[in-house]
Order: C-alpha cells, then structure tokens, then sequence
C-alpha cells in the first residue's frame, strides 16, 4: 500500500502514527529490550509481601499471573522491535506495523501495570513503590500521539485495503 491511495484524514493518522514511532517507539525499542525493571521491581517488592503469615509468591495463582504478566511484556518488546526495523526499513507495512505496535505495547503495559498494582494493594499507590506512576504513565500513553482506537482504525484499514 501507498500513501498516494489514501486520503488526507488518512494519510494524516499515518503520519500521526510513523510521528509517533519515530519519536517514542524506536529510540526506546532496545532500551525496552535492556531494562527489564519493572518486572524484576515487581518480583522483588512482591516478594517482601505476605498475609497471614505466608508469602505472596508462595500461591500458585500469583506466580501464573506474574508469569503472564512476563510473557505480555515480553509479546509486546518483541511487537515494537518489529515496528522499529520496518520504520527504519522504510517497509511500505511500517504504518500498521507502528500502530499495531503502539496499541499492543500500551494497553499491554497497562493491563501488566494495573494487575501488579492490584498484587501490592494499597501499598502499590505509594510512590516508593514507584507502581503508581507507572498505571499513571501508560495511561497517557494509550492516549498521546494518537489514542489507541485510532490505532485500530489505521490498523483495520491496512488490512481492508490488502483484502482489495
């Protein structure tokens, strides 16, 4: 697909969308890749919690819930690793790509977030857990440089457009 076949509402939602990945998606995909913090942040403050007298990490149930929590993020780095190669690439799929990667790696991150949050309780809205800001941070995100409905439009429209 070209950008000369689409419209000006929808070559601006591209643009809007390589905009975004150029500024916030690439320059940060290998840092994603490197800092694996929040996970380990998560583990490490969780580790320290218990309730009536056993450990957080002991339940079977948290642990699978954590382990989700690792492979979305691990799902969503791979997704924005993608976007970043073919935005350098100048691959013609880099549009939808990007938007994919953008919608995926944003509610992804604040689904993971929010569920950490919910692990440490009341104690996650405490800045020195730092958890708080994260929910708060990502929640922007799913908002800023297109918010991620229009990055289900761009997407739906790449794959209409490739069906004829």
């Amino acid at each position: 697909m070209t950008t000369t076949l689409l419209t000006e509402d929808q070559r601006a939602l591209v643009e809007t969308t390589l905009d975004f990945a150029q500024d916030h998606l690439a320059p940060h995909a290998l840092d994603w890749d490197r800092d694996h913090h929040f996970p380990v942040d998560v583990l490490r403050k969780a580790a320290g919690l218990g309730f009536g007298g056993a450990r957080l990490l002991g339940a079977q149930a948290l642990r699978f819930r954590l382990a989700d929590m690792a492979t979305e993020l691990t799902a969503a780095r791979a997704l924005v690793q993608q976007a970043a190669r073919a935005l350098d690439a100048q691959d013609p799929q880099a549009p939808y790509l990007c938007a994919m990667a953008k919608r995926f790696a944003t509610d992804t991150g604040y689904s993971v977030a929010d569920r950490a949050l919910q692990l440490h309780g009341g104690y996650g809205y405490l800045a020195e857990y730092g958890i708080e800001k994260i929910v708060r941070d990502l929640r922007v995100h799913q908002i800023l440089e297109g918010t991620n409905e229009i990055m289900r439009v761009i997407v739906a429209r790449g794959l209409t457009e490739a069906l004829g």
